[in-house]
Parts: structure tokens; sequence; C-alpha cells
């Protein structure tokens, strides 16, 4: 098979001879002056059409043979060392310079023939033949096929026309001709751009349109293939069935080769680390381009430390970042760490699976002593190449530095020839002493050396794995909600996975993702003092609210962390997990945060938030007190003050209260906070119903409680610490009385309650 040299000094040998060939045609119709002006008129006209289509054909020739000689130098390492490589280098630019330039002359010449040309055709008769099958890339868009494809394909910076005498041979298919030359300019404009865009590095958009010349170099083919069908349509069926001997049929193929080697080559580079490709990186809800290669030395050089996740190097195309904390202390594992035995697995599983890119940081306990002495380096990443589990039990990583020198000094290293001395063992694990020898930072390392240096497994799942799949994007303010929400979660963002039956059915994996929005000092290395995780409870709707952490409902509970992004997984149970409450939580919340919440699952679901609180509110303060000289063991309500304790009591009535009046049909809901080392209660009761009057004129109030004979209509539940929440009920109107008390009779401090509504109120409080 020829080289890319080879086929360069051909088109260049064929260009030359159409130019040669162009010069006769131009010194030869100036030797026409005896004649008639009419007659020279017309064959100096057909002339400098002539001429000017082997112009034209010779400059695009030079065009092709310089863009091959471009990718022979590209592909073909020059290492700099002898004269030879110099001199080498030196004569393909100057090959290169010289004949675009003489390309370009010769576009120019061809641009001179067809003024003339047109200058003189002008003089005949407006219904006399004029046949111009010539493409210019710059000229207005006159042909359907430009209206339609201007914006996406770029103008080429000389002419592209095929050799009309090539068409000359086939006359019976005049019309196929055509056809075949309008399409090949098409693809000629196509491949022209592609060229351009190639060089400038701009792959993908490259690969688009090396597809589209291909593209129509084939329909070229087809237009001047005779003996083809509409229902020949392989690519075989269409070259057997070209003419062999076709000069245009063979300068197609070998186009449609070209355009279609050139995409197989890009695409490879695309899979290659090696390759200067650009990706899309998802950062802070967004996507921006970057140099794979560049996010490969960050990744290297970024800060291993707790505060600092490496895994959102990794998110490229928006791949599921998952993070797992190695235990410092395998007998002692910490809430926010995975068991050795565990992570293993996990590992394991994910290399096995596919679909996921793994690294691997070193400890921050790791020092640089330490470090030199067994070959790696402080705070930095690995990438992981392999994970190996011999039959003997044997657990081992292939490790890879990316920046592709000092390897592992330890046991498994290639200096190691007592664990390598086993050749069955080598073959298992597919260790070759040769390669290994070569400083490229890829090495072998035990599981249990593993567990000593290293501290944090990122993994990066491609979201093609969970098929359905929707995001949001959220402000929490500092200001929302308690900064300490160990008792109060109900005011944190909240977010409703509602599952559909397939879902419950087949028992779904759900995968949750938080990435907080980080600013860019923050990017820069600086420690993330916020600590996030997310937690999922049972909810019986889609629109109901959690409004207390932990119980019997919360069926996942994160671990804080001030990682960037934080994943957590469930595996679907039945249909209690109909609805699932996903709550954001902050640890002694201090700022804003603005974050992304993706939510992926292997069934179909719909994301709902809870219904959003009332919009009338009404803030009470309260205390419970004793009267002066009294003490706790005094059960006597008229001493006891209003620290009256739980219904059931019969200092129960001495408690807290107000009057509630409800003009109209409203919703209700209360909730109370007080300190954390009282536990509390909030009832509503009614006590006087309007008989068809008009409320807002009766001066009934609501009467002061001293025992419950019926169930509230509005209720918090069981005593709680701190804070207690009622559900949102529908009152009618009428008068009712609100009751706060503790678990404990004479138990004293201060409270604040909130009474929301969706419409006005009255509330008293009651002497």
């Amino acid at each position: 098979m020829p080289s890319l040299l080879d086929e360069a000094f051909s088109l260049l040998e064929e260009a030359i001879l159409l130019e040669r060939e162009a010069s006769k045609d131009d010194s030869s119709k100036h030797k026409s002056s005896t004649r008639s002006h009419a007659q020279t008129s017309g064959e100096d006209s057909g002339g400098l059409s002539s001429c000017r289509s082997l112009l034209e054909h010779a400059s695009k020739k030079f065009h092709e043979a310089c863009y091959l000689m471009k990718r022979h130098a590209s592909s073909t390492s020059f290492n700099g060392t002898s004269s030879d490589d110099t001199e080498m280098r030196t004569l393909i630019i100057e090959k290169i310079e010289h004949y675009e330039q003489r390309a370009k002359d010769l576009a120019k010449k061809a641009k001179e023939c067809k003024d003339q040309a047109n200058s003189q055709a002008s003089e005949k008769d407006s219904d006399q033949d004029k046949r111009s099958f010539v493409l210019v890339s710059n000229r207005s868009p006159i042909s359907s096929w430009e209206d339609n494809h201007s914006s996406r394909l770029e103008s080429s910076p000389h002419v592209m026309v095929f050799d009309q005498r090539a068409f000359d041979n086939n006359k019976s298919n005049g019309r196929n001709n055509e056809s075949a030359l309008q399409t090949e300019g098409k693809a000629s404009l196509c491949l022209s751009s592609a060229i351009r865009l190639d060089e400038n590095g701009e792959f993908s958009t490259a690969i688009e349109h090396y597809i589209s010349s291909a593209h129509f170099y084939l329909e070229a083919v087809k237009a001047l293939s005779e003996d083809i069908t509409e229902t020949e349509t392989s690519l075989n069926q269409v070259f057997h069935a070209a003419l062999s001997n076709n000069d245009l049929i063979a300068s197609l193929k070998r186009k449609f080769n070209m355009a279609l080697d050139r995409v197989e080559e890009l695409k490879k580079r695309a899979a290659s680390s090696s390759g200067r490709d650009h990706i899309d990186v998802r950062s802070n809800g967004g996507r921006k381009s970057s140099n794979i290669n560049d996010k490969l030395k960050n990744l290297a050089s970024h800060k291993s430390t707790q505060g600092q996740s490496l895994s959102y190097d990794f998110t490229f195309q928006g791949w599921i970042p998952e993070r797992i904390f190695l235990p410092e202390d395998a007998s002692d594992v910490r809430d926010f760490e995975t068991p050795v035995e565990r992570a293993w697995e996990r590992l394991y599983s994910a290399n096995s699976y596919g679909y996921c890119l793994i690294t691997v940081s070193t400890s921050k306990e790791l020092t640089e002593e330490k470090a030199a002495e067994v070959g790696l380096l402080t705070a930095h990443a690995y990438a992981v190449l392999a994970v190996i589990q011999t039959t003997n039990g044997t657990r081992l990583l292939k490790l890879k530095n990316p920046w592709t020198s000092q390897g592992w000094k330890g046991e498994y290293s290639s200096n190691d020839t007592v664990r390598w001395g086993d050749p069955n063992f080598c073959a298992e694990v597919g260790y070759d002493a040769v390669t290994a020898s070569v400083n490229d930072g890829v090495f072998y390392i035990s599981w249990d050396d593993v567990l000593i240096y290293f501290r944090n497994l990122h993994l990066s799942w491609n979201p093609a794995l969970l098929h359905h799949r929707t995001t949001t994007h959220g402000l929490w303010s500092k200001e929302l909600g308690p900064a300490d929400d160990s008792f109060n979660i109900g005011e944190n963002p909240q977010y409703i996975v509602n599952l559909s039956k397939s879902a419950i059915e087949n028992h779904a994996t759900l995968w949750i993702l938080l990435t907080r929005h980080v600013t860019k000092q923050k990017q820069e290395g600086r420690d993330v003092s916020d600590c996030l995780t997310l937690h999922i409870h049972r909810t019986t709707s889609s629109r109901r609210r959690v409004w207390y952490p932990g119980g019997s409902n919360c069926v996942l509970t994160g671990a804080y962390t001030n990682n960037q992004h934080i994943l957590i997984r469930y595996d679907v149970e039945g249909p209690s997990d109909k609805h699932l409450s996903i709550v954001l939580s902050q640890y002694n919340k201090s700022n804003d945060l603005c974050y992304t919440l993706s939510c992926y699952c292997t069934e179909s679901f719909k994301l709902s938030q809870p219904e959003e609180t009332l919009r009338w509110c009404r803030v009470l303060n309260g205390s419970w007190e004793l009267r002066d000289n009294t003490s706790p063991e005094n059960q006597n309500s008229l001493l006891i003050g209003t620290a009256g304790g739980p219904p059931g009591k019969g200092s129960f009535g001495s408690n807290p209260q107000w009057s509630l009046v409800v003009a109209q049909e409203t919703f209700i809901q209360c909730k109370c906070t007080t300190k954390k080392s009282l536990a509390v209660n909030v009832v509503l009761v009614h006590t006087v119903f309007a008989n068809n009057s008009d409320i807002s004129g009766l001066q009934m109030r609501g009467k002061r409680v001293h025992h419950l004979y019926e169930a509230p209509l509005v209720d918090s539940g069981d005593y709680r610490y701190g804070f207690v929440a009622t559900e949102r009920v529908l009152l009618q109107p009428g008068s009712y009385t609100i009751v706060v008390s503790t678990y404990e009779v004479g138990e004293v401090g201060s409270f604040i309650l909130h009474v929301m509504s969706d419409n006005q109120v009255d509330i008293d409080a009651i002497r």
C-alpha cells in the first residue's frame, strides 16, 4: 500500500502535467488571428473554458498533495537528533509552502480565464449552449443545496472543479455526468472545509465534514455507474458496477477512501489518552470545553485532601462521580468510610463491569520522605488500569502515574524478582518484565499496600448505565432554616422521587448526585468548610414535606462531607418506596449554597417538590414559667405557673394557650421551636362553632382548655426535643384553641410558635 508521501508525489506529477497542458492551450488560442471575428470569438471562448478547467483541476491536486504531505509530517516521528531528520522536515515544509503558493497562483489564473470567457460569451447569442460545471467556493448561494448547507459548510480558500474532459468520455450518460459533477463539487467543498477544521484542531466538526464529503463522493460514483439500480446501495455493489477504466471513478474512489480513513484516524485519537482532543466538562451546572491532557495533568497535581475531591476531574460529558473513603483503621471504620472488604468488592465489580473510570489518590499522611522511599508522590492521583484477583487470592491493582514517570518500588514492582519469578503467575496477571522495565509510570501494587499508602478511590460512571435521568438546580440561602438541622429539616431543600409501577416491580436502582457549585478560589485549592449530605425518607405523597431527621421512614442517611460531589445509591424495595423524599442537609450551615441535583434510575420516574409554605404566618413568642417560691415537685396549678406539662396532668390547663378565630375555610399548620433539652407538643382543639352568622362579628373566642376529651384537630404527635410541626389541616369557620406543652410538669423555657395559614386568621393570647 503506497505511503502518504507516495500519494502526494503522484498527485504532484498529475498537477504538473495538467499545468503544462493548460499552458499549451493558452498559447495556441493566440494563433487564430487571421480568422473571422465570429470564428475567433467562439473558439477562444472554448479554449478559455478548457484552459480554466485544467488550471482549476491542477490547483486542486496541488492542494490535495499538500494536505497529504502535512498528514505525513504530523504522523511521522522526527527525533531531531540527526541532520537527516532536520533536513527531511525542512524539505517537506518547503515543499508544502511552495506548492500551496503554486495552487493559489493557478486558481488566480483560472479566475482570470473565467472572467475573460464570460466577457466573450456575453457577445454571443443568449440561447447558445453554455456548459459550465465549475463550483467556486465563495459564490453566492444560488443552488438549493447551498441554501440548505451554507451555514454548516464553510467556504474553501480555493476553486474546486473536475476535469470536464473526463465526462466527455461518457456522452451517452450526459445527464448522469452532469449530476456527478455537481455532486463532486459539493464533496470537494465539504472536504476542503474538513481539512481546514482538521488543521485547526476542531476534530469533532471535521469528522462531520469528512463524512459528508464521503457521502457526496459515493453519490457521484452512483451517478456515473450505468448498471447500478435503485436497490444497489452497498459500497461494494457501487464500486464493482463502476467502469474500471474511468479516471474520474478512480479519483472519486480514492477521495472517498481518504475521507473515511481520516474519520477512523480521528476517532482513534479521540479514544486515546495521548491525543489532543477536547471534551465537554460539566462545571457548576454548565458545560465548558477542556483539553483532555490538561485535565489528566490537573488531576495528577491536584491536592488530595479530605476537603478537596479529585472525582470532578473525571466528570467528562456528565459522567457520574463516586468517591470511596478507605478506612484509616480497618478495625474502627467511621461512618463516612467504607469497610475494606466492601471497598474491594465495589472496586473489583466496577472494573469488571466496565463503563467506569477509576483513580486512586495517596493519603495526606504520606510524608515526602516515605513517598520518595516507596516511589510514590504525596497528594497525588493515579489512574487504575486494572483490578486483579488471581486464583491464589492475590489482589493487585495496575496503576499509572499520569506524569508517565516515577513508579512504585515496593512489592510487585518491576524490581521485585521474587514475586514475579513464577511464569504462570505472570501469565495470569499479564505481567511482562521487558515492558515493566520501561519507566512510563505504570506499575503493579498489592491491595494491602493500597490500604496503607492510599486513602480515596474515585469512580466515574457512564450515565448511559441508568437510562432515566432528570436534573435541577437550586440556591439554599443560609437564612433559610436553622443552622443546626439535627432537629428540624423541614425548611431544607427537598425533592420527591415518584417511582413508576415498573420501577417498583423491577426493584429499580436509584442514584442521586448532588454537586455543589464552587468558587474559583475553592477550585484552586482552598479548603471547603461546608459539610453537606443527602438523606432519603419514605413519604406518603408527591407533595408531603419531611420535618424530622432520622426515624423509621428514613431509609438512607448520608455521611457529611466537604467533597464537591455527593452520590447516594438506593435499591427500591417495594410499594412503600413509591414516594421517596430527597433531603439536603448541611452541618452547621453558615453560607449560601448553589447546587445541582441529578437523579438517575434504571426505570422511569418523576421528580417533584413538596408543597410551598402557607402564605400567612403569625409568629408568637411564649414561655413556660414557675411562680415565685415554688419547685417542680409541687403539682398545684396555682403555683406551677405556665409550666403545666402534658395532657392528663391536672396542671395541663396552665400551659400557654391562644384563641384562633377562622372566618373562612382555611388550611392551618403549626410549628414550635424551643431549646434542645425540652420535649414539646402542639395541639389545636375546637371550642365554639359559628351558627350561620358572620363570624367576624362574633365576640366569641377560643376558651382555655384544661383537659382533652377528644382527639385534637391538629396534633404534632409524640413529644420531640427542640422542634415539632403539625400536618397541614383544613379548618372550617369557627373558634379554636392552641395549646403548647412540655413533656414534664414544671419544665421552664421559652419557645417560638409559628401559625401558618392560606387565609388571614385572628389570634389572641388567652389570659
